[in-house]
């Protein structure tokens, strides 16, 4: 698996996690029709990205993004551009301002991640 592939198919399984997590919470905007749990997720991604360290505005914009994912939606990141490029920007940011020590820290924690991740994956198709 190319390292891109592997990429893509972590963060997939991130968001599957997420959603299962929120289904087994009660999936609180399932009854929301689709058009406004869309243009919800757009909203709250957008105020999110102004507030990025606010931990209730991140689980809000991430119970309706896992809405969408359990109803096979693919978030409408064309409408939140500005406010994702944004975020990309501020995460450059903050990697730059890592001291090499938490670079490095933060590089093993994802890489540990992703190592068990591909480890059950492999553990997976071999059942």
């Amino acid at each position: 698996m190319k390292p891109e592939d592997q990429a893509d198919a972590f963060l997939r399984n991130i968001s599957l996690e997420t959603a299962q997590a929120y289904a087994n919470r009660g999936r609180r905007h399932e009854h929301v029709p689709t058009e406004q749990l869309v243009d919800a997720w757009v909203v709250a991604f957008k105020i999110w990205t102004s507030d990025y360290q606010n931990a209730l505005l991140r689980g809000f914009y991430e119970e309706l993004e896992a809405e969408l994912v359990l109803r096979g939606i693919e978030p409408p990141y064309e409408r939140v551009k500005e406010a994702a490029d944004k975020l990309r920007d501020i995460a450059r940011q903050l990697i730059d301002n890592l001291s090499p020590q938490e670079h490095a820290r933060v590089s093993a924690d994802i890489q540990r991640d992703v190592d068990a991740f591909t480890a059950a994956a492999r553990a997976a198709r071999k059942n």
